[in-house]
């Protein structure tokens, strides 16, 4: 009974406004430190579906946008680019890591203090509004990167389709000589003029 009565004056002050009575019952400081917290929940949600995303990017061996660069060196530049963008990439990757191991830090010690400050029903019916608005949120996030997902896949598949007659990585070769090419001396000449024969 005394569970149900909790479980209804939660839902009564997310329905009324939390924040609106948490400002009418403690004051600015108080309501500001919820705002600090709601952004931070906010912001982790953030950070887990962009780590989320830099896993599928690493797995199926995508560049995501964020780690296209242009390089003035022509010369073996793609090879280049790739190495520096997986770079990028793992550079993010950790400090998106780091970010949330700090962020939690201050996520926890928010709650620790507003636990304190604040009714025990008014805390869960606060975390309980932080959560319902998060939710549209992550949607709108994972939705973002799905698309961003879609159009890497596709752009990679073309590139995929544009080189598949490149041999395994091998450059094409286009015979505007007089000369008779034997597939040997084609295979050969697919490697690139940066290459040698042992």
């Amino acid at each position: 009974m005394v569970l149900l009565v909790i479980l209804f004056t939660i839902k009564l002050y997310v329905r009324y406004g939390i924040f609106k009575i948490i400002k009418k019952k403690h004051g600015h400081d108080i309501l500001n430190k919820v705002r600090v917290l709601e952004r931070l929940e906010q912001r982790i949600c953030k950070i887990i579906a962009d780590i989320a995303f830099i896993k599928t990017c690493k797995k199926e061996q995508i560049i995501p946008k964020f780690c296209w660069i242009k390089l003035s060196i022509q010369q073996r530049s793609y090879k280049l680019r790739k190495k520096i963008a997986r770079f990028i990439m793992e550079t993010e990757f950790n400090n998106k890591h780091m970010e949330k191991r700090s962020i939690k830090k201050k996520i926890q010690n928010l709650k620790s203090f507003l636990s304190l400050n604040i009714s025990l029903i008014m805390y869960h019916a606060l975390l309980h509004k932080i959560i319902m608005n998060n939710r549209n949120y992550i949607n709108v996030i994972n939705k973002r990167h799905q698309k961003k997902l879609n159009y890497l896949r596709n752009r990679s598949n073309r590139y995929s389709s544009n080189n598949s007659n490149n041999h395994n990585g091998k450059s094409i070769v286009h015979n505007y000589s007089s000369y008779q090419l034997t597939s040997k001396e084609k295979d050969l000449l697919r490697y690139g003029i940066d290459q040698n024969v042992p």
